[in-house]
């Protein structure tokens, strides 16, 4: 019986996918009980995740520079994500429940849910302070993350445009919008070819 385990290369993962993988297994390993880190090992994880996510937003109106810059970006968070999913599979020892806490796929889970489709509906409401919202995603057991855009309307029609959240939890809060604008929402689940059907536009007022 082959022993369960994860990924550890992820040469093939677009930028998209990579920061994917990031967010959400940065989410869970930090405090996971099952595994343990040297010191300041996690939180250089996330910054090389951080670091990724700037550079790569400052190509879409860049140049060879800007390029570059998100390479050497790319390659360094590469490497540290390599270290981190085999760290995963030392510690959890071929533990599918272990594995599956870390946030990474595991291999079979790869074969099996390459995407998934939009979700039918959004629950929307006002948080606790002014400006902010509460957007509630049906939950998709197997998705590795949850990925929600915002825009105020009238929206965009080129999605990129619009804002980004990504949440490895099916409720997001999402703060600092002005109060009395209307914002239109969509989400979808993240599968593990990084391939994100959207859901419809639904709206809310902020209050």
């Amino acid at each position: 019986m082959e022993k369960n385990s994860i990924n550890t290369f992820f040469d093939n993962s677009s930028d998209y996918e990579l920061l994917n993988i990031g967010n959400a297994t940065y989410s869970n390993l930090k405090g996971n009980k099952y595994f343990t880190f040297k010191e300041g090992q996690l939180e250089s994880y996330n910054n090389d995740i951080i670091a990724l996510t700037n550079a790569k937003a400052k190509c879409e109106n860049g140049g060879k520079v800007e390029y570059s810059a998100k390479n050497i970006a790319r390659a360094k968070l590469l490497e540290t994500t390599s270290t981190i999913a085999k760290i995963v599979n030392q510690q959890a020892e071929g533990n599918l429940m272990i594995l599956k806490s870390s946030g990474f796929p595991t291999r079979k889970e790869a074969e099996s849910y390459p995407e998934f489709p939009a979700p039918t509906s959004l629950k929307l409401k006002s948080g606790m302070a002014h400006g902010e919202i509460i957007v509630e995603v049906p939950v998709q057991k197997n998705t590795r993350v949850y990925c929600i855009y915002h825009a105020p309307m009238p929206a965009s029609a080129n999605i990129k445009e619009w804002n980004n959240v990504l949440s490895t939890k099916h409720t997001a809060i999402i703060t600092g919008l002005t109060p009395g604008t209307q914002q239109a929402v969509r989400a979808g689940y993240v599968g593990t070819n990084g391939k994100i059907n959207l859901s419809e536009i639904f709206t809310i007022f902020v209050q």
